[in-house]
């Protein structure tokens, strides 16, 4: 049974998630998995076999993913593309671990973002559009694939600065630069 068939038996055995999640699920997760970005999908598994869907209030976000649970904020919801917030959430499931409270964790999810709107697109607001912006401009210093591979594998508060240390960049700048788009986060509100 490859990857993708696995996903989807284990989606089909879960019965706290209804169907259009399920189908968006697969949909979300085969578009990762056709293209190349994701070749293991044996975490995601373990995760979906008792996965729930509920709704909750959140700080600010559309939709979470806290323990085992995709917590939707109907609230905050309606100002954001389901879709775009879905495949962020799917796409955060599939990384071994958080960044956050991590000095790259804007980096993260500007990354994780951005990577959700190129895979779907738009249609409603973008949550971290200067969180983007910083991570699309390091994925064309240190290259994409770079780039997919630190934030897959959570690698991004180690791997980032070595791997910008690897195309001349001084380590000094380096701290400094991501202490300075950690701090610029850290002081603005995101709604």
């Amino acid at each position: 049974m490859n990857g993708i068939e696995m996903i989807k038996q284990t989606l089909n055995d879960n019965q706290n998630i209804n169907i259009q999640t399920k189908e968006a699920i697969i949909q979300i997760v085969t578009d990762l998995f056709q293209k190349g970005y994701v070749t293991n999908l044996t975490s995601l598994n373990d995760k979906l076999v008792s996965l729930t869907v509920e709704e909750g209030k959140l700080d600010n976000q559309a939709i979470v993913y806290q323990n085992n649970k995709i917590i939707i904020d109907p609230n905050q919801a309606k100002y954001y593309d389901h879709t775009l917030a879905l495949t962020s959430t799917i796409i955060e499931m599939l990384r071994n671990h958080s960044d956050k409270g991590m000095i790259t964790e804007p980096i993260s999810l500007g990354f994780n973002e951005s990577f959700a709107i190129a895979l779907n697109g738009i249609d409603g607001v973008a949550r971290y559009e200067e969180e983007q912006v910083i991570s699309r401009m390091l994925s064309k210093m240190i290259g994409e694939t770079e780039m997919i591979r630190l934030y897959f594998e959570g690698n991004m508060a180690s791997g980032l600065p070595v791997s910008l240390v690897k195309i001349g960049c001084n380590p000094q700048d380096i701290k400094e630069l991501l202490e300075m788009i950690y701090g610029n986060y850290q002081s603005k509100k995101i709604k």
